[in-house]
C-alpha cells in the first residue's frame, strides 16, 4: 500500500472510491499543522472532508 500511494513516512491519506475510480487527498500537511496545537480545528477540517467525500 505504501508504495502505491508513494508514502514512506507517516501519512494521512483520504481514499475515495466511486463509480469504479480512485481520488486519494494527501491530508498529512493538514494533520501535522493542527493535530496537535488546534485539536478541534483538525477534528473540524477531517469531519469536512469526510462529509465532502460522502456527498
Amino acid at each position: 500500500m505504501a508504495e502505491k500511494y508513494e508514502v514512506t513516512w507517516l501519512s494521512l491519506l483520504l481514499v475515495q472510491h466511486k463509480n469504479g475510480k480512485e481520488k486519494v487527498e494527501n491530508l498529512t500537511e493538514f494533520a501535522f499543522g493542527h493535530s496537535r496545537t488546534q485539536p478541534e480545528e483538525f477534528k473540524a477540517g477531517i469531519v469536512e472532508k469526510i462529509n465532502q467525500a460522502l456527498r
